[in-house]
């Protein structure tokens, strides 16, 4: 059985149902695709990455995409094998969509970690050389202040 998003499911079959409003038979294939998808567990995609492998309640395996192997098909008709391919295609580009600003914000905040530990790093290594360099430097300072004091004693 497939695993989709029944929000984004629901919302590519309306909008389905309105693109298909003046064609009667596509309603009704639509119709019986998005039942289909809810029920039947016999329904995957083709392994070839384009289209579905449909199991029929009447023991009958489709495979459709933009074609299918039905009768129906092979008569010039619509097909609810066809219509759910491009429901599932439709739904995925949707979810493919939703997803991508999620990614885009997944990698911003990996490159800005990464920065931040190069950052954090050479911080680090400033903080090291001013440790290292302070306690000469106010070494030179009091021998300085040192000699000031002895030349104005």
């Amino acid at each position: 059985m497939l695993s989709l998003n029944c929000t984004i499911l629901a919302q590519v079959v309306e909008t389905a149902c309105k693109d298909a409003a003046r064609h009667g038979r596509w309603l009704v294939a639509i119709g019986r695709a998005a039942y289909e998808l809810e029920c039947n567990p016999y329904v995957e995609r083709n392994p070839n990455g384009h289209g579905l492998i449909i199991g029929s309640s009447s023991g009958e395996c489709y495979a459709a995409n933009g074609e299918c192997t039905c009768v129906a098909f092979r008569h010039g008709q619509p097909c609810y094998h066809r219509a759910m391919a491009r429901i599932v295609r439709l739904h995925d580009e949707a979810l493919e969509r939703q997803q991508q600003p999620a990614q885009l914000a997944r990698d911003i905040k990996a490159i800005f970690a990464a920065m931040d530990e190069r950052e954090s790093a050479s911080e680090d290594r400033l903080i090291r050389q001013l440790e290292t360099a302070v306690p000469s430097l106010a070494d030179r300072l009091a021998k300085a202040q040192r000699e000031m004091a002895e030349l104005f004693a």
